[in-house]
């Protein structure tokens, strides 16, 4: 996954406040979620990695104790503000070329904002969705 050159490098400099766990592993719990939704013909999926996230926010998770659920929030905030495709995430292209840390930068305000804003949901009739304050641009 492009351990070397200017991926590794950026990946040390941002240290803990590297994207690559919590891409990876947002990536990881997207696509279960997604594939055992697939298998057994339910749509609600989305629903289910914001419950997932509404649930670790209530219980004080972090992206060093949940970065797989905070990371499949944040990756699905990041579709609805058209940062990335769900197909790069159910394909892994998302993964290629280091993307995690080198176009998606640690420190750009974009960034930034869906890592302040993942937990922002709200569940309306047993459908968890965003809230319109984290879909604001």
């Amino acid at each position: 996954m492009e351990d070397q050159g200017e991926c590794v490098r950026k990946r040390i400099e941002a240290g803990k406040n590297s994207n690559s766990v919590w891409m990876y592993e947002g990536g990881a719990h997207y696509f279960a979620t997604w594939l055992v939704a697939e298998i057994y013909g339910r749509t609600n999926y989305l629903s289910e990695i914001l419950e997932d996230a509404q649930r670790a926010f209530e219980r004080n998770e972090n992206w060093d104790t949940a970065p797989d659920i905070l990371g499949a929030s944040a990756l699905s905030l990041m579709i609805e503000h058209s940062m990335v495709t769900e197909e790069s995430i159910l394909d892994g292209s998302l993964f290629h070329n280091c993307a995690r840390e080198l176009e998606f930068d640690h420190t750009s305000p974009e960034i930034q904002r869906i890592k302040n804003s993942w937990h922002l949901i709200e569940n309306n009739r047993g459908a968890f969705q965003f809230k319109e304050e984290a879909l604001d641009n």
